[in-house]
């Protein structure tokens, strides 16, 4: 299958998932890039508003999609139009729809201005009965879809031998006053918090170095921080979301993560976690099987196909009955 995948993020920053056999890849941080067969890998786009039908005009007969993917957060630097002109399906992943300015509003306006065929929620399941309730149909939800690593990239980044630390990648800070006031609860205690900002790459060695890997969601998000922890082999220490994030659906709490609900729970569960290594060990293990078996990288991309082409989720991974429309078929002219 071919892939055309639109983002406003660059590689080093968010990687976008290898979604097909063979993709090439646009956005304003991209530039025009062949391989050395001639092939397109990469195309540049302006950011914001821009359309795509164009920038595919570039794209030889033989390159021409199979599946148009636009990756859409409230940064807004990358909205394309123009998806009428393309007879294959068009999906959106809605992304970040937790922070920034009027993002629910903003996104639900852009989703009804394209034809797209396929709506799927990433990171925040929670706002399904939102855009529900806005008319918005064919919507899906596929957590970590955008975890962009290999099966060899996983499986090097787990350490036989790792440090008694509580890892965590991201930003602490005055805009993320929660994050700030968890933290302290751990440092307070004296508990061995090791915070890094690393490219997605270095985090997953981080990770993979350390006994536990803390996450500290925003506004309810089911980030893809739980996601490179899991895979990474470390604990998951995470806050316990509400149901309707889709967290419980996934993972058990003392099976394949560790939840707190509170500083004070966060501090008590982490403490448990650095006194008692070999039952932490054991969670990041079954937290590791869990990804190896359900999240490989043939299994979502697997998924991701037969949700863009054929509107089939995995099973753990359905809204509620209801929540999904009567999904359009479609059938690849053209040979994966």
């Amino acid at each position: 299958m071919r892939v055309l995948f639109a983002t406003g993020s660059p590689a080093h920053y968010m990687a976008p998932p290898q979604l097909g056999e063979e993709q090439v890849v646009c956005g304003p941080d991209w530039k025009d890039e062949r391989a050395p067969n001639g092939r397109w890998v990469s195309l540049h786009t302006p950011a914001g508003s821009y359309d795509l039908s164009a920038i595919a005009a570039k794209l030889p007969p033989e390159q021409q999609p199979d599946v148009v993917v636009c990756l859409v957060d409230a940064s807004w630097r990358n909205t394309p139009c123009g998806l009428s002109k393309f007879a294959c399906p068009r999906v959106l992943l809605v992304a970040d729809t937790h922070h920034l300015q009027q993002p629910l509003a903003q996104m639900i306006r852009y989703a009804a201005s394209e034809p797209f065929t396929r709506i799927v929620l990433l990171y925040d399941r929670h706002h399904a009965d939102v855009f529900r309730a806005a008319g918005v149909k064919n919507l899906f939800w596929f957590p970590g879809l955008t975890f962009p690593h290999s099966d060899a990239v996983v499986r090097q980044s787990r350490q036989t031998s790792r440090a008694a630390q509580i890892g965590f990648v991201g930003q602490i800070g005055k805009h993320h006053p929660r994050r700030v006031r968890l933290s302290e609860a751990l440092t307070a205690r004296k508990l061995p918090l090791r915070v890094q900002a690393l490219r997605q790459a270095a985090a997953m060695n981080f990770y993979g170095a350390s006994l536990v890997g803390f996450n500290a969601s925003l506004n309810g998000d089911l980030n893809l921080r739980v996601f490179e922890i899991l895979a990474s082999g470390a604990a998951l220490l995470t806050d316990a979301l509400a149901p309707a994030s889709g967290l419980a659906q996934l993972l058990g709490d003392g099976r394949e993560m560790i939840t707190y609900g509170s500083p004070e729970e966060l501090a008590e569960r982490a403490a448990h976690a650095l006194a008692r290594r070999a039952e932490t060990q054991a969670i990041g293990t079954a937290g590791a099987k869990w990804f190896d078996a359900r999240f490989n990288e043939r299994r979502r991309r697997d998924a991701f196909r037969a949700l863009a082409v054929d509107g089939v989720a995995l099973p753990e991974f359905a809204l509620e009955q209801g929540e999904c429309e009567s999904p359009v078929v479609w059938r690849r002219q053209a040979a994966a």
